[in-house]
């Protein structure tokens, strides 16, 4: 659990978030009706399997998210580690599809190496080094902007979704807060 908070209230934060999940996704389904019906008055009809399945890849965005955000709330500093562990995962991942692809090597390596950097920087900061917690919790929030930004990037690339391009850095965002939420534990260690 978060640093001095009462159960009640991080009970109270999870209810909020999972509320706040389900009226999102309401309007995104009213809204999206109606853009797709203006959609359809420029560009001809859109089926409703290509609606729904937009509608679907929002809720696995939200849904995700949230879940990673309800699970932040009451075990922040296994929930933080571990999202940046499986976004090193991804790297990886990514560097070696990159490499197989024939895409520029500046990818790959780059990708490889912020792998291999999030998981010295997730070991040193399980070690209570606030130097490697902070940059951790730093690096995570620029990798969630720049994966923001880049997330239609992805989905070109990769051919998925825009929504499900969003889930990394929807966990990225996550990951950073869950961090940020265990601060105090870093307040005295200066190695």
């Amino acid at each position: 659990m978060a640093d001095d908070v009462d159960p009640r209230k991080v009970t109270q934060i999870a209810i909020i978030i999972a509320v706040v999940t389900v009226v999102l996704n309401a309007a995104f389904i009213f809204l999206s009706g109606a853009y797709f019906a203006d959609r359809a008055a420029i560009h001809g009809p859109v089926s409703d399997a290509e609606i729904s399945s937009v509608r679907i890849a929002f809720a696995a965005f939200s849904g995700l998210t949230a879940l990673a955000a309800c699970a932040a709330v009451f075990r922040p500093r296994i929930v933080g580690h571990a999202l940046a562990l499986l976004m090193s995962i991804a790297a990886f991942i990514g560097a070696a599809a990159g490499y197989n692809k024939g895409l520029h090597i500046v990818l790959p390596v780059a990708l490889g190496l912020v792998g291999v950097m999030l998981d010295l920087l997730v070991w040193k900061s399980l070690e209570k080094s606030r130097a490697g917690w902070s940059f951790l919790a730093g690096m995570l929030g620029v990798l969630a902007v720049v994966m923001l930004f880049g997330s239609t990037k992805v989905r070109n690339i990769t051919g998925i979704g825009l929504w499900y391009a969003m889930i990394i850095p929807g966990l990225l965002a996550v990951a950073t807060a869950a961090l940020a939420m265990i601060r105090k534990q870093y307040r005295d260690s200066a190695a």
